[in-house]
């Protein structure tokens, strides 16, 4: 009756190794998460550095828009116009 069969070894030797294959899945996905971890953290760094340094003084500042009064088109106040010649915002 608690003999010990063909049968109940290999079926112990499948949740042993179930178990063993288990844990290896376990410690794999780990791994992988704090690789991601990491990965993540070294370029919040980057971005944060690269933030921190001053912009270029050259870069466009942010200007107002104005309609054109004739044609719409959207243009900076300061540009000098759209191009047409009836343009009320033309320079000059």
């Amino acid at each position: 009756m608690f003999g010990i069969s063909i049968q109940k070894l290999l079926v112990l030797i499948a949740v042993i190794g179930a178990i063993i294959v288990a844990f290896r899945l376990i410690s794999t996905v780990k791994r992988q998460q704090e690789l991601a971890r990491r990965n993540q953290d070294a370029r919040n760094a980057a971005r944060a550095e690269r933030q921190a340094e001053p912009a270029p003084s050259d870069r466009a500042q942010i200007q107002d828009m104005a309609a054109c009064g004739r044609c719409g088109a959207y243009i900076a106040a300061e540009a000098g116009g759209c191009g047409r010649r009836d343009c009320p915002y033309k320079g000059g």
